[in-house]
């Protein structure tokens, strides 16, 4: 990942962290191993780690997979998270956490590409 977008995410993190109001710490692991994984982005709620798949992905994509799983860390502080990890979910039930964590992370990134395109003159969209 070239330095530009590690910016990039980076400022949509802490972006995303205000956004929601986290307040506890959490890990970020970034990692081009796709062994490591089943998805693109997982969240480990005993360890409060997200990890994200990278390689050969969009920064817009990348960043959209890294909120959706802090969305799971917010919903892990505020008691929404019963049961084991979020995992599929329910497209019928308003209350399902994945439709949370889609519909959240989706708003948090087009704001966030708003304001990185206003404040830093950087396309999301275009990297």
């Amino acid at each position: 990942m070239n330095i530009k977008n590690k910016y990039v995410l980076l400022l949509c993190l802490k972006f995303a962290k205000e956004k929601l109001g986290v307040k506890t710490p959490f890990t970020l692991v970034l990692s081009e191993d796709k062994s490591k994984f089943a998805t693109y982005a997982h969240y480990n709620l005993a360890e409060h780690k997200l990890s994200i798949y990278t390689k050969n992905r969009a920064i817009g994509d990348q960043c959209r997979s890294m909120v959706h799983e802090l969305v799971h860390h917010w919903q892990l502080e505020n008691d929404k998270i019963k049961g084991g990890e979020p995992d599929i979910g329910n497209p019928d039930d308003p209350y399902d956490i994945e439709n949370e964590a889609n519909s959240k992370a989706g708003s948090i990134i087009k704001e966030f590409g708003k304001k990185l395109k206003l404040e830093k003159k950087i396309d999301l969209y275009s990297l």
